[in-house]
């Protein structure tokens, strides 16, 4: 089967004892991500959104904490058959947009 796995989460970093850069500015972003997950007689789709809601970000460690939210939209089908019994199931999902901080990060070379 194949899958397709993302996974945005935020990190609490320890602080070092280092100084700590304010939050940057306010930031205003999207982020999509179209995810198809088949097997044998399995579909699932789903488009999941990420999007900041332009409000001024807190600090955590080193990470910039943007207030966002989360969506997601999609559905999916299974059937299989065993014997003389098929099993068959639909699924729709359409979750509105939750509240869900987001923080970005880059990590340099070297």
């Amino acid at each position: 089967m194949k899958a397709a796995i993302l996974a945005v989460g935020l990190l609490a970093a320890a602080s070092l004892g280092a100084a700590q850069a304010p939050p940057a500015a306010n930031w205003r972003g999207w982020a999509t991500c179209d995810l198809t997950i088949t097997g044998p007689g399995y579909r699932d789709q789903q488009t999941q959104k990420w999007r900041t809601t332009g409000a001024a970000p807190t600090k955590r460690g080193a990470f910039d904490i943007y207030p966002g939210t989360w969506s997601v939209t999609g559905g999916g089908r299974l059937e299989r058959t065993e014997g003389t019994q098929t099993l068959r199931a639909e699924w729709k999902r359409n979750v509105g947009a939750v509240p869900a901080p987001i923080s970005v990060g880059a990590r340099g070379a070297g």
